[in-house]
């Protein structure tokens, strides 16, 4: 988007203040003329302003004169994590580190209502010191707002890139970024990306989007399967089914990655009042991550459990069908086609079919209210053997008539 130039404010006190010579990212004047970059380069500033967090780059400035534009930031004396490992793997313990790094920035991030949406190797400064610092939030969507993002449109990095984000980057929360640096951290331990050969940007997406990402242990054979579960939690394809904080995640991580071997995730949730004895250690190496699904702090059990989306719909309709009386339109469409197929009526047939379908309609689309899809199923269907029938007996009675 620019030069990076290394500077130092001309007033002493203020270039103290900034910690000595600063980082300043001038925009290209031919983008800064460009609306969608120039509020990009704006949002980057605004965001960067609002942080504060030893992990992420801070910004102290944004110059704006007519069409340059001026970021002044903190210069981190390093370079990116793409550049410095470059495809090779990282040590276990490094890669455990960095990741609880830059967890705890976007935690921060996200505390504050921001969402990054670009999280990568490239984005990620590794300074002298070797510790991890975060940067570029041109693209990131504050609590409220998705600046410079339509209703539907995906952006971001895809290779890092969650698969709701590319669907609808407005509407997505943390755990896009939990993805991102999910697949950030399988990439450091296996030196290379969760597919062999190279793919096209539509190959990749149905990739995601199908869950066809290889195994950590294809690349990294050694590695415990607690680690190969924590990836795969969070690379899952639905949000609902990943870490709900990036803290949550590094921590899963971190403990499949120890060399005393995986602990029991609930070990980790609340410290014990007695000192406990040794936790025996299962040799399965199974982690049981079902404490990162919820956040960190504890909250009081809801009154009454809620069915899942998606997943359990089939089941609350069944429960439905004990709690609650079935429709009444399906109940007089399974009468009214029983007479029909019966009798042979015609009219009472078609009537049937249609009450059928609409008491059908009704049960799908209000499952909370109705239930009775058997009922008007079989009303259909008897509903149309009546139709047929009578229709028959309509045209031999006429042509014997005629």
């Amino acid at each position: 988007m620019g030069r990076v130039l290394r500077a130092r404010h001309r007033t002493e006190v203020i270039a103290q203040r900034q910690g000595g010579d600063v980082a300043v990212k001038v925009m290209h004047p031919n983008l800064a003329a460009k609306p969608n970059f120039r509020e990009r380069f704006e949002q980057e500033a605004t965001v960067g302003l609002r942080l504060s967090h030893p992990g992420i780059v801070k910004v102290h400035d944004l110059v704006v004169d007519g069409d340059v534009l001026a970021l002044v930031m903190d210069l981190v004396d390093g370079l990116p994590l793409n550049q410095v490992f470059a495809g090779r793997k990282v040590p276990e313990s490094q890669v455990g580190e960095l990741v609880r790094q830059i967890a705890e920035a976007l935690h921060t991030a996200h505390e504050a209502g921001v969402v990054h949406r670009d999280l990568k190797p490239a984005n990620v400064m590794l300074d002298g010191g070797g510790r991890a610092r975060v940067l570029d939030f041109g693209i990131a969507k504050e609590h409220g707002g998705g600046q410079g993002t339509r209703t539907g449109t995906g952006m971001g990095t895809i290779a890092y890139m969650a698969p709701e984000q590319y669907r609808d980057a407005k509407r997505v929360d943390r755990r896009a970024d939990v993805y991102a640096l999910a697949m950030m951290a399988y990439e450091m331990l296996a030196g290379q990306l969760p597919w062999n050969e190279p793919v096209s940007e539509f190959d990749l997406l149905r990739r995601k989007a199908e869950g066809q990402l290889d195994s950590v242990r294809m690349h990294v054979p050694e590695l415990g399967g607690g680690v190969e579960e924590v990836l795969r939690m969070g690379l899952a394809m639905e949000p609902d089914s990943r870490f709900l904080t990036t803290l949550a995640f590094s921590t899963a991580l971190n403990t499949a990655l120890s060399p005393d071997g995986p602990l029991r995730i609930e070990e980790l949730k609340s410290p014990p009042k007695a000192p406990p004895s040794p936790p025996a250690r299962p040799s399965n190496e199974t982690l049981h991550l079902e404490g990162f699904l919820e956040e960190p702090e504890p909250q009081p059990p809801p009154p009454s459990p809620t069915p899942k989306k998606k997943a359990t719909r089939r089941k609350g309709r069944r429960q439905l069908a004990k709690d609650r009386g079935t429709d009444g339109l399906a109940i007089a469409s399974f009468v009214v086609s029983l007479i029909s197929a019966l009798s042979c009526l015609f009219p009472f047939s078609a009537l049937a079919v249609v009450m059928g379908i609409i008491s059908a309609w009704r049960i799908n689309s209000r499952p909370e209210r109705y239930t009775g899809g058997g009922l008007a199923a079989a009303s259909i269907v008897m509903g149309v053997v009546g139709t047929m029938s009578g229709g028959m007996l309509f045209l031999i009675v006429m042509a014997e008539n005629l």
